[in-house]
């Protein structure tokens, strides 16, 4: 087979959230420029420094610098994220789903679904615009087909998900170890002179450590509420059986 008709590399969901996390370090934290942050955290300083007294209302703000990078890691987490839960949130809206309640109309003495303008199917409403979730709608099959979906889901996530924690704690391994060498690195003044360097020196690696962390400490969200998700889905299976057996 030539080269050419080679097929491609199958996709595993753990290559987005470390192509992100590298393009992250990359492209963010290889372009901080420490002068550049040192001035925007004093200009900032300049202008929320007034006099205050014993009355005056603690104000906290966010450095102007800080502010910046954690949006861009919100938003990187949330990417990541969006594409190792994908197929979570997928199943768990196929089956909320599964619950609306069709409006239809009387047409010759029949009932036929009524469409939008866009030839969807068009939802029962409750008073407040919302729509109607009804679980009689639910079937045994729909129950244990979210089950089985939420079971896959986890199984592939699970090392993803523990891969995350074991970077983020190498992360903070090595954010302490560039502080460290930071603070040692000065010779000669003081205590506070070395912990200044230290904390200039460590700041991108303290980025970083935190970058790493919001990754897990989101997956850990996420495996929690498929988790329950899960637990529910099976009290309502084993429900329907006991219902089942009484009707019997």
């Amino acid at each position: 087979m030539a080269a050419d008709d080679e097929p491609d590399e199958p996709y595993r969901p753990g290559d987005l959230a470390t192509q992100l996390a590298n393009e992250f370090q990359e492209q963010w934290l290889a372009s901080v420029d420490e002068d550049q942050l040192k001035a925007l955290d004093e200009a900032n300083d300049m202008l929320a420094e007034k006099r205050r007294t014993i009355f005056t209302r603690v104000d906290f703000r966010w450095r102007p610098a800080d502010k910046e990078m954690l949006e861009q890691i919100r938003v990187s987490t949330d990417m990541v994220m969006g594409t190792l839960y994908e197929q979570a949130q997928a199943i768990m809206a196929e089956f909320y789903a599964e619950m609306r309640i069709p409006e239809t109309r009387e047409v010759d003495g029949q009932r036929i679904a009524v469409l939008d303008s866009q030839r969807r199917q068009v939802w029962k409403r409750d008073e407040r615009g919302e729509i109607i979730e009804d679980v009689s709608q639910l079937t045994g099959q729909d129950i244990d087909r979210a089950i089985l979906g939420m079971q896959r889901v986890r199984f592939v996530v699970a090392r993803l998900h523990n891969q995350l924690l074991n970077e983020a704690i190498l992360a903070r391994h090595l954010y302490d170890d560039r502080h460290a060498d930071g603070y040692a690195s000065l010779v000669e003044g003081t205590q506070g002179d070395r912990n200044a360097k230290a904390s200039r020196d460590s700041r991108r690696d303290k980025y970083k450590a935190f970058f790493h962390w919001n990754l897990y400490s989101s997956s850990n969200s996420f495996m929690q509420e498929i988790n329950s998700f899960i637990r529910i889905l099976d009290r309502m299976a084993e429900r329907g059986v006991w219902g089942e057996r009484r009707r019997k």
